[in-house]
């Protein structure tokens, strides 16, 4: 769905390296963060943030795209976008959070932010409402809310150039999941680790092991026939009976 809108924060005011841009960087900041916007990437997104290429920009802009990737270089020493490069022949310009930023308010975010405001509000502006009053309930719904996005979110992988390809991405996020829900999620460290040893295996047949590694339930990684399935469905009714018995993870 075409997006036609992008949020500007108040507190862009008091953001001081903002405010010290020189005022075409400025306004370039702003323009970039428009063409982001235009992209049809959904919120949570890895590419939400992504923007078009130099050339097609500039053509936008009326500008030179010598002149255009001059003010990208600066921006990007400034930390407002960045260069991000999967391989030697696919890199683009990308604008800094622009997914923080831009992604729709949870539900816990949005009762959050409006009690806030509720507060500062004179008392006769105060209605109480169920809400109010069943406030117990009210910051579990919240709770769930933040477990989700906890869920949602994960660590910044960078995928090596074997495996840079849709249908590996999507099983990598799904392994992700996958390993949440079974309450084992995976750290920074542990996931660029077991990227360097499914880069060795190659695009087709890493991604293989993911999805059939997810459907089998396993918190670790295998190969289909590489494995004796019994024994690793035994050894993870073992561990789950122990952690069950003793109360240990």
């Amino acid at each position: 769905m075409a997006k036609y809108w992008i949020k500007l924060w108040h507190k862009t005011l008091d953001n001081r390296e903002l405010a010290q841009l020189p005022d075409h960087l400025w306004r370039r900041f702003h323009e970039m963060c428009l063409f982001a916007g235009k992209m049809e990437y959904p919120d949570d997104h890895p590419d939400n943030g992504r923007l078009p290429s130099a050339g097609e920009m500039a053509w936008t802009l009326r500008v030179s795209e010598e002149a255009l990737t001059a003010d990208l270089e600066e921006l990007a020493r400034r930390g407002f976008i960045e260069y991000r490069s999967p391989n030697v022949l696919n890199g683009y310009w990308f604008v800094t959070k622009f997914n923080e930023h831009q992604r729709k308010m949870t539900k816990a975010e949005y009762m959050r932010r409006k009690r806030s405001v509720t507060a500062e509000l004179p008392p006769r502006y105060q209605s109480v409402t169920i809400g109010n009053i069943d406030i117990d309930k009210e910051r579990e719904r919240e709770e769930e809310e933040d477990r989700e996005t906890d869920r949602r979110s994960r660590p910044s992988w960078q995928l090596p150039p074997a495996l840079n390809s849709d249908a590996f991405t999507q099983a990598w996020y799904s392994w992700y999941l996958h390993r949440f829900d079974k309450q084992k999620p995976l750290t920074q460290l542990q996931g660029d680790k077991i990227l360097e040893e499914l880069a060795s295996m190659g695009e087709e047949r890493a991604t293989i092991a993911i999805n059939y590694s997810i459907k089998k339930g396993w918190l670790n990684i295998y190969e289909p026939g590489r494995v004796d399935d019994t024994a690793v469905s035994e050894t993870s009714d073992v561990f789950a009976k122990a952690r069950q018995k003793y109360g240990v993870n």
